[in-house]
């Protein structure tokens, strides 16, 4: 077949792939990994270059950064988010056909051009923000260059495949297996194994090029790094979860669904095809063999792979932790689809055996075009066009109307959203805004969970959202939440997609306290709230609440003043809470059993913490810990710690400094000593600093902000203050 036809054939598959994404581009709005990924791109293409703010996925950035690179050029928008993966899905088509072609001949590669073009699998993730079209794009081409010997661009092609998706690390028996096989093929004895060695220095640079770069970035810089670490003394000390998810016959079950999914055909086909194969190239190779010659490297590499191919679905039934969907198979899809193609062109190419007409490899192509156009492509359109519909009646459409509609809500003084499923969602669509948000989830009885929180922010005004999927859900979270609270209905979006809701007390149906309270604060209001405090704080000291006509301002102020104070994990060695001309809500105050005020003029509240009470607070949480020493002046606090772990001794000699950002206190490291040895370089390659941040920002109670720390002699000192606020 001439190169003119062939170009003509592969542009022809390129269309119709570009027509089928299309047909399904972006019809669905940005939702769970999708809105995530998204929003992290425009977290970079925003300013945020290290993704150091509220990072928290499990995959490496790079794909994170094509987003945003797409999003600087042409805009932030969903359609912009889908470009990387449409293009991965294309990149696919043409590497399908050279994978094809090099492993067969022409007419396969077309074959599987045309397969992995129509495929739903392919198509859907073409047609979404994920990243496995761009992953999978990348790993074929890094073993075309492999086949190829092309070492060097094989280790770059692998490490920006690895800088998408870990997956890349499960193909590396392929790898190896593939590099062996193609060394052998052309050498023998020690002559390969040198070959190989060299062959491998040749893809080390391009790999570490990317690997080295992203695990300084998931070490050091992004800001859940700490996950990272967790996960990998969880894996060591063996309290990583590990147990088998499911069981063998589900997963097999679960398997047929999903190639059924990714093919549009039965698994059947599949299934037979994969052996089809390898009874062909096992009789292939005894035939060579027979014949006293060399099996050819095509072959080799062909068995290579499907047995990969059986390995890796051996893996998913019998052996990974879990498996959960069609992502799980994508990564042997394009494998599956090659070795159906060759099976296909030696099943048809038997017919041609002893033709010596002209041209035969063109009238196989046609052959098998007839075939693949009558018995595949109505199937593979029916299920793109199934799927399209999926998309248009999604229980998340309307995603970007509805949170305009519900933003007013949410960004109007102090608000919480109860979600289920739907953060990362609301996290790009809410960009930039500043909102509060949190999952519910009945597995694990967070329910319960949300009724404790409710309790305890007076001030906070909660609403619940629901999309199509868990409109069953309200019904028992009434329940759960009742007597104390009821959820009203606030308005439904078109088409009923969600609904949004608001939970408010139902004081007229419970009475927490039957106490008489008068309607100004007085001796009453002050022995109640300091019983309360008694209860709440039991190794609180000194307790005293006292209240006083201020001359200066003219104003009534009430003073409260504790010392040992439990504060959020801190002991706080003396809390002063100044509140001005308070106006106590009756109802509201014996509903949460604490002072609720409908007005005051503004209340202020400082902590104070010494060195003493650092110290204890440190040796009684961390018995590794013999003996601390803290010492403050106006611009770090010293702290010296003295240790043993197992049979070590340690001395940690460190300086710190407390920096207020807009939702933290982040603790900066100046200086730091172990055991006398200088490592301050070290904690500076941490870029978003060493130790975790103090997350006391808050204090719902009092409707208080934090908006000072300061550092001197001997204290550390939290400044909070609540604007006055009149009646609602």
């Amino acid at each position: 077949m001439t190169n003119n036809n062939t170009i003509g054939w592969l542009s022809g598959i390129m269309f119709i792939g570009v027509i089928f994404r299309l047909s399904i581009y972006n019809l669905e709005p940005l939702f769970m990994d999708t809105a995530y990924y998204a929003s992290l791109g425009r977290s970079i293409a925003e300013g945020d270059y290290l993704l150091q703010v509220n990072q928290m996925s499990d995959k490496p950035p790079l794909f994170f950064y094509i987003q945003a690179l797409f999003f600087k050029l042409l805009g932030v928008s969903e359609s912009v988010a889908v470009i990387p993966s449409f293009i991965g899905g294309m990149m696919g088509i043409g590497i399908m056909y050279f994978l094809g072609r090099d492993l067969k001949n022409s007419a396969a590669g077309i074959v599987a051009a045309f397969l992995f073009a129509i495929s739903p699998g392919s198509v859907m993730l073409s047609a979404l923000g994920l990243i496995d079209s761009l992953f999978m794009a990348v790993t074929l081409l890094s073993f075309w260059t492999l086949f190829h010997r092309r070492y060097y661009w094989s280790g770059l092609l692998i490490g920006i495949a690895f800088g998408m998706k870990q997956t890349v690390l499960a193909f590396g028996p392929l790898y190896l297996l593939s590099l062996l096989i193609i060394e052998f093929h052309h050498h023998s004895g020690k002559n390969a194994f040198r070959i190989i060695t060299r062959s491998v220095l040749q893809m080390i640079p391009g790999f570490f090029a990317f690997f080295f770069p992203i695990l300084y970035w998931g070490i050091f810089i992004t800001s859940e790094r700490m996950e990272l670490f967790q996960y990998v003394t969880g894996f060591i000390s063996g309290e990583q979860n590990t147990q088998f998810d499911g069981t063998v016959a589900s997963r097999v079950s679960l398997l047929q669904a999903d190639l059924g999914e990714v093919t549009g055909l039965s698994w059947h086909w599949i299934v037979g095809f994969l052996l089809l194969s390898m009874l062909m190239l096992t009789s292939s190779v005894i035939r060579q063999k027979l014949k006293k010659g060399g099996v050819s490297l095509p072959d080799k590499l062909n068995v290579c792979m499907n047995l990969f191919t059986a390995f890796f679905f051996y893996l998913l039934i019998f052996v990974a932790r879990k498996y959960t969907g069609v992502h799980y198979v994508f990564p042997v899809f394009p494998f599956l689809i090659l070795a159906s193609s060759i099976t296909l062109v030696e099943l048809v190419g038997n017919a041609f055996v002893g033709c010596r007409k002209k041209n035969t490899e063109k009238y196989l192509v046609i052959i098998l075009g007839v075939i693949l156009f009558s018995g595949v492509l109505p199937n593979a359109t029916l299920r793109v066009r199934q799927i399209g519909e999926g998309l248009k009646n999604a229980p998340f459409q309307g995603s970007r109307e509805m949170v305009k509609s519900i933003k007013p809500y949410l960004l109007n003084g102090e608000s919480l959203l109860f979600t289920e499923t739907l953060g990362w969602m609301l996290r790009y669509y809410l960009f930039g805004d500043k909102y509060r948000n949190l999952h519910y989830d009945f597995g694990n009885q967070n329910m319960e969970n949300m009724k404790v929180l409710l309790a305890k922010e007076p001030y906070t005004n909660y609403y619940l959202l629901l999309y199509r999927l868990r409109f069953g859900d309200l019904l028992p979270m009434r329940k759960i939440l009742a007597p104390e609270y009821r959820v009203d209905e606030i308005f439904k979006s078109n088409g009923d997609n969600f609904r949004f809701y608001k939970i408010v007390p139902a004081i007229s149906e419970i009475s927490k306290n039957n106490q008489q309270l008068p309607k100004e604060w007085g001796k009453e209001w002050a022995d109640w709230w300091n019983k309360i405090l008694i209860r709440k704080w039991p190794d609180s000291k000194n307790i005293k609440i006292t209240s006083q006509w201020n001359e200066t301002i003219q104003q009534f102020e009430v003073k409260l003043l504790a010392e040992q104070v439990p504060f959020k994990g801190l002991v706080v060695s003396r809390m002063d809470v100044l509140i001005k001309s308070p106006t106590p809500s009756i109802t509201l105050s014996k509903f949460y059993n604490w002072p609720v005020f409908q007005e005051h003029e503004g209340i202020s509240m400082q902590l104070f913490i010494n060195e003493k009470t650092m110290e204890k607070s440190i040796l009684e949480r961390f018995k590794q810990v013999k003996k601390i020493q803290f010492s403050t002046d106006q611009s770090s606090t010293n702290i010296h710690t003295f240790g043993q772990v197992e049979a070590t001794s340690l001395e940690i000699n460190t300086d710190v400094h407390l920096k207020l950002e807009p939702e933290l206190v982040r603790v900066e490291i100046l200086r730091f000593l172990l055991n006398n040895w200088d490592l301050t370089w070290f904690t500076s390659l941490f870029n978003n600093h060493l130790i975790p941040p103090l997350k006391v920002n808050n204090y719902p109670l009092l409707e208080l902000r934090l908006i000072n720390v300061k550092q001197q002699q001997g204290l550390i000192i939290f400044d909070y203050e609540a604007s006055g606020r009149m009646s609602k």
